[in-house]
């Protein structure tokens, strides 16, 4: 039997080390909601941001993680990267580089009309922002 979704997006846990610089990227910087900060079992602190529809939670667990992070999209296997499609995806770069971020692929387009970027946040997962033209979006 096939999934049979109550929602039509997901929501994707993102576990972190230190939560301040990173609600700072995705609230101030690419300009997320910020919905709540709740405990999480068994035993840590997620921190909810909307995407749309979908939520990035930030999980900070108590007992920290082991850093396993290889920066780039094909440094191994898993997810390595999330795509957000915008409509303001210049305007988006732009405040990335006023933050200081760094950029694994930079702004540029990969179809007549089409344009991409990739960031990385402040621990090195990788965002890839997109913006499609009309007709390359269908």
């Amino acid at each position: 039997m096939a999934l049979k979704l109550t929602k039509e997006s997901i929501d994707l846990g993102i576990i972190i080390s230190d939560p301040q610089p990173m609600i700072a990227f995705y609230r101030d910087t690419l300009g997320l909601e910020y919905l709540n900060e709740q405990p999480v079992g068994p035993g840590g602190v997620m921190h909810r941001l909307a995407c749309g529809s979908s939520v990035i939670k930030l999980v900070v667990p108590d007992e920290p993680a082991p850093p396993t992070n290889p920066r780039g999209t094909r440094a191994q296997t898993g997810i390595r990267y999330i795509t957000i499609l915008v409509s303001n995806l210049e305007e988006l770069v732009q405040r990335c580089e006023d933050a200081g971020a760094e950029f694994h692929v930079p702004y540029k387009e990969f179809r007549p009309g089409s344009w991409y970027a990739q960031v990385y946040d402040p621990e090195g997962n990788v965002i890839a922002l997109v913006q499609e033209s009309a007709e390359s979006a269908g």
